[in-house]
């Protein structure tokens, strides 16, 4: 009988056990998983503990809480909490763009009022020591000793 049942809705699989644990199969594929047990006892066993444990769990769940809900986990504190976080958020990007863009403009401006500043040490030097005909002049009276 067994091999008639199994030909004709198929072989048992893990999924139909688990939903016979359950109690959510069809009669065919019930009666397949029932064949299926008669076949392997052992197997029945196993499976019969897990639908004993699917039962007391649900039992030992299925009373309604007796205690109120904390106020830190109400929904509506809860929302509210996220609201001020994502404002908070919010504000901090906002001050962050502002210190971005008022740094640029001020290095854009500081670059036409100081234009030494923003050179290189190397172009300070350059420019501070250059052979212009007066540094020549000073440099020749220096070495001849007439200053």
């Amino acid at each position: 009988m067994e091999s008639e049942v199994t030909a004709a809705v198929g072989p048992v699989e893990e999924s139909d056990l688990q939903a016979w644990v359950d109690g959510r199969l069809t009669r065919e594929r019930t009666e397949a998983v029932e064949a299926y047990f008669a076949a392997n006892p052992e197997q029945r066993e196993q499976w019969s503990q897990y639908a004993e444990q699917r039962e007391a769990l649900r039992t030992a769940l299925a009373a309604p809480a007796v205690e109120p809900i904390p106020r830190r986990l109400q929904l509506t504190r809860l929302m509210a909490s996220r609201g001020r976080r994502s404002r908070r958020q919010l504000m901090g990007i906002a001050a962050a763009v502002a210190l971005v863009m008022f740094g640029g403009i001020g290095g854009w401006t500081a670059r036409d009022v100081a234009p030494d500043i923003a050179s290189s040490p190397r172009d300070n030097l350059r420019a501070r020591y250059s052979t212009t005909p007066s540094r020549r002049i000073v440099l020749s009276r220096w070495k001849r000793g007439t200053r």
